[in-house]
């Protein structure tokens, strides 16, 4: 069972390979770590390892390179053979299938596998470390990172293949003043492994290359969040960004999942404490006290009272939601919460379960994001 397995993850990791080639993103991995050496060992394939100005060696299965910051720049040896002193170093894939597996020597830090080749560098007394990627590998890693566990189903890992590559290539150049596209931490989207899962890298294959558009056949910000509470939010009543497709949605979906409701308490003087160090709260306004101590939300609002914005009090309360209510039980209240996240457009959990009833993927992302459309991304340059 384990060789089969192990037999689809290969095919379809090929058929990856295969698709859409030649787009290949620089996404900076390891970016919130300081890492001043690597172990770098060849899984799968044959890498070619160049320096700025010529080639250093190759490596082949199980061979090993350590690159280490030294002076300002890379010292790269391998178990037999020191290489000296480089400026960049390229680790480039030379094979149709080729995975690697980087090792920093930080000790809080594991190790991680990654298809295709790295790039090194050094930048403010750290290595740099770009994983040039093809795209549907990115995607695959992508998926596998943010959302594994949240669902087994093929039709859900199709929906978050699709959000990550639009997100993706609609982001491409977001760190582009850096020297890369995008990084591997939640700034842009955790990239944490290659895929080794099979129903992901299916559900990458399947929907390769498709991304969602408007009605303009412009690429959305596709967001998501965990689980809406039962609705979502206007991307203007969080953000002040105006969209035709980021539209709040009646969201029963999501009710009854795992993120659908929470519950926290404070005493009554610590919240209205809370409220006058933060927001310039009137607690001697005794209107504006009752209305603190028992506030409903049944539909989503922007505001607590006055200016003071729900997303500020969720925010400098560490809640889940900003779609809470707040009722007051003696010496205390109980702020009961729904949902989990920003709320803004595709909930995770109310797309599980509409999987679950059986809507496909088309469907859900037309749900909960309003008047688009999915093309794949080659038709959209044929457009430009």
């Amino acid at each position: 069972m384990y060789r089969r397995i192990t037999s689809i993850v290969f095919i379809f990791s090929i058929l990856i390979s295969c698709t859409l080639k030649a787009a290949t993103f620089d996404v900076r991995i390891f970016s919130d770590k300081k890492v001043k050496s690597v172990y770098v060992t060849s899984l799968i394939g044959k890498y070619i390892v160049n320096s700025e100005e010529y080639r250093l060696t190759e490596i082949d299965k199980s061979m090993s390179l350590t690159l280490t910051l030294e002076k300002g720049k890379i010292h790269v040896k391998s178990d037999k053979v020191d290489f000296g002193i480089q400026t960049t170093v390229e680790i480039q894939g030379d094979g149709l299938k080729n995975i690697i597996k980087i090792k920093p020597s930080n000790s809080d830090v594991n190790e991680r596998i990654y298809d295709d080749g790295i790039v090194v560098t050094v930048e403010r007394g750290y290595l740099k470390i770009i994983n040039k990627v093809e795209i549907e590998h990115y995607v695959a890693g992508v998926v596998q990172s943010e959302i594994l566990g949240a669902s087994d189903s093929l039709e859900f890992f199709k929906i978050q293949a699709i959000i990550t590559r639009t997100y993706a290539i609609n982001n491409m150049m977001k760190h582009y003043k850096d020297g890369y596209n995008l990084c591997d931490d939640v700034h842009c989207q955790a990239y944490r492994t290659r895929c080794n899962k099979y129903k992901i890298l299916m559900a990458v294959s399947l929907t390769a290359g498709d991304v969602i558009v408007d009605k303009d056949k412009r690429m959305i910000s596709a967001s998501f969040h965990s689980n809406s509470g039962g609705e979502t939010i206007n991307s203007e009543d969080l953000w002040n960004i105006s969209t035709s497709y980021l539209k709040s949605v009646k969201d029963t979906f999501s009710n009854g999942m795992r993120n659908s409701q929470w519950e926290q308490k404070m005493s009554v003087k610590e919240w209205l404490s809370f409220l006058s160090d933060n927001y310039k709260f009137d607690s001697e306004d005794t209107s504006k006290v009752k209305a603190v101590l028992n506030f409903e939300q049944n539909n989503r609002k922007t505001f607590l009272v006055d200016s003071i914005y729900l997303k500020s009090i969720r925010k400098d309360l560490g809640l889940k939601s900003a779609f809470f209510g707040v009722k007051k039980q003696g010496d205390q209240i109980i702020i009961k919460g729904k949902g989990y996240g920003h709320g803004v457009g595709l909930s995770q959990e109310g797309a599980v379960k509409m999987v679950r009833y059986g809507y496909n993927a088309k469907q859900i992302l037309q749900f909960y994001y309003k008047d688009v459309s999915l093309i794949n991304y080659e038709e959209i340059k044929k457009l430009d």
